[in-house]
């Protein structure tokens, strides 16, 4: 409780001589402005250079391919990132917080260890958890499951028709130029290991309320997933570094009803 009141009194803290605008870390790599206010990155060399000497060195381009190959060559495996969440607090479990257990401050931890069975050569605490629940209608569970840090027992499971749908992004073609996800994903890992960015493009039709104006996030859907150029792209921030922000320290929206 001490730590939480010095928290408390710390945020709550308020004075005169506190800087206006908030101190964050700036871009680790050097931009130059320019007359539309994005920045452009400054590289030794230029970028469609480098990009060349790896296409054509042997000594660039076959560590390149290598790695790449390397770390595709197993294919995609889409599994849960965690087996249970809390609805009010969004802790994560890889396991069934039961009521009368101790607070775990590693929840996160492997799938292997937690989804041991008793009397498994795994670890004592994971060998203790029992088996999961049958997942209720509505993706909650009640009953004997309660989270350890909040106390709530509205906890959720991943919901299946979410796996179905990265399962259609492997299988199907994720943009007009017939890529799937993993060609995509080549080309970004690729594209890290040669400028040490990547950008990722997702284009959206978004569902616009006419009575409100309100975008509907859960009838927008995702149309196309396209690899940008890193050399192309020039990032929105200010003097400081903070992305999505313009110099004068304003934030740089979008409008997706032009």
């Amino acid at each position: 409780m001490g730590f939480v009141d010095t928290l408390k009194g710390i945020f709550s803290y308020r004075s005169k001589s506190f800087t206006e605008s908030t101190v964050r870390p700036s871009i680790a790599q050097p931009y130059m402005a320019t007359d539309t206010g994005a920045k452009l990155p400054i590289f030794p060399f230029p970028l469609i250079m480098i990009y060349e000497l790896a296409d054509n060195v042997d000594a660039l381009r076959i560590p390149i391919e290598t790695v790449n190959r390397e770390m595709f060559k197993n294919g995609f495996e889409i599994v849960e990132k965690w087996k249970f969440k809390c609805a009010n607090c969004s802790k994560e479990f890889q396991y069934a917080p039961l009521a009368g257990d101790q607070r775990d401050e590693q929840p996160n931890s492997t799938n292997e260890d937690n989804e041991s069975t008793i009397g498994s050569t795994t670890s004592s605490k994971a060998a203790k958890k029992p088996q999961f629940p049958v997942r209720q209608p509505g993706n909650n569970l009640e009953g004997p499951l309660q989270c350890d840090t909040c106390g709530s027992k509205d906890l959720r499971r991943p919901a299946p028709e979410h796996r179905q749908i990265l399962e259609d992004m492997l299988n199907h073609p994720v943009n007009a130029n017939e890529q799937s996800l993993e060609d995509i994903v080549r080309m970004l890992e690729r594209d890290l290991e040669i400028a040490d960015n990547a950008y990722l493009l997702v284009l959206k039709n978004y569902w616009i309320d006419d009575a409100t104006g309100e975008i509907d996030h859960e009838k927008s859907e995702i149309k196309e997933l396209i690899r940008v150029d890193p050399p192309q792209v020039a990032m929105i921030a200010d003097s400081d570094g903070r992305v999505g922000y313009d110099d004068k320290h304003n934030p740089v929206f979008v409008c997706p009803k032009f």
